[in-house]
């Protein structure tokens, strides 16, 4: 391995781009209760590559966004205007934000392993939805959003996958 070769496997370990990390998951809505599964592939690159572990990252989370001169009384009035088709108009675009992870899980799908380089390697793992979590909603207001993803724990930047949205049901 030449320098150039050196520099481009730290290049790619401190920016995460060492291995691609794919996710598809089934079914993609879910009730409390429920078995997710997914199926995760892994590509290596140009170096081999120490993996610690093949992650399953699960959460939720509840975000509002409520417009700065709102009072209770607007929102209140918002929501009776709506259910008249009648939409109030906002006096300003100024809003507040807040968000907050209402549940966290994460699984270990597969074991450390060195992947050598261009080497593609497929896992299947599962997650148990616990019963009496919150389900996905959208409201003018509020929202709450369930996200999962796969990455690889290595040294440096862990490739993944980034956050995928999936829909969670209320139990029948």
């Amino acid at each position: 391995m030449g320098f150039w070769d050196s520099v481009r496997t730290t290049v790619d370990r401190v920016t995460g781009s060492a291995a691609n990390v794919s996710l598809e998951m089934d079914p993609q809505f879910v009730v409390p209760g429920q078995t997710i599964s997914v199926h995760i592939t892994l590509k290596n690159g140009l170096a081999a590559l120490d993996v610690r572990a093949v992650l399953l990252e699960v959460k939720s989370v509840e975000e509002i966004e409520l417009p700065r001169n709102a009072s209770w009384v607007n929102v209140l009035a918002d929501a009776a205007a709506k259910s008249r088709s009648q939409p109030r108009a906002q006096a300003t675009s100024e809003v507040a934000r807040h968000g907050e992870t209402t549940f966290e899980a994460k699984v270990t799908v597969a074991p450390g392993m060195i992947l050598t380089p261009g080497e593609e390697r497929k896992f299947k793992g599962t997650f148990r939805l616990p019963l009496g979590v919150q389900p996905s909603y959208q409201g003018k207001y509020a929202k709450h959003d369930w996200r999962l993803r796969a990455r690889l724990d290595v040294l440096g930047v862990d490739p993944g996958t980034g956050w995928l949205s999936f829909r969670v049901g209320a139990p029948s």
